[in-house]
């Protein structure tokens, strides 16, 4: 296939126009609901954070959902925060928490960042004993 619109002598920007009329949607950022980052948090509920590699993976997805339902307004940080806490077990909920008010000792809750943080050093100190 070769596109008219571009020639070697052509600019940059033509040929990618012509590139974006044939792909619409592929510059659209994907936009997720509050019931697909539930489900997700589910199935990692399910299976059981038990180290930080499965924690680092859980974040990593869990961050492209936030990212969209916190952009379209879906969600405030906080929201996303106890979302992400859902994940794990009670009792490494428990002691999340915990560490989440001995490191964050301020009247407002701690955003998501910190709470991923904490999350990693809550499993570091206990050795990745979180399971279900």
């Amino acid at each position: 296939m070769q596109l008219d619109e571009y020639q070697d002598d052509e600019p940059w920007d033509d040929f990618r126009a012509a590139v974006q009329t044939l792909y619409p949607d592929a510059h659209r950022a994907r936009h997720y609901a509050k019931h697909d980052l539930k489900n997700y948090v589910t199935s990692w509920l399910n299976m059981g954070i038990l180290n930080s590699t499965q924690l680092d993976k859980y974040a990593l997805q869990f961050n492209m959902y936030a990212i969209s339902l916190k952009q379209d307004e879906i969600m405030s940080d906080r929201e996303l925060a106890e979302e992400f806490i859902r994940a794990f077990d009670p009792a490494f909920q428990t002691d999340l928490r915990l560490d989440l008010r001995i490191a964050f000792n301020r009247p407002e809750p701690p955003e998501l960042h910190e709470v991923q943080e904490q999350a990693r050093n809550t499993m570091n100190r206990q050795g990745g004993r979180n399971s279900n």
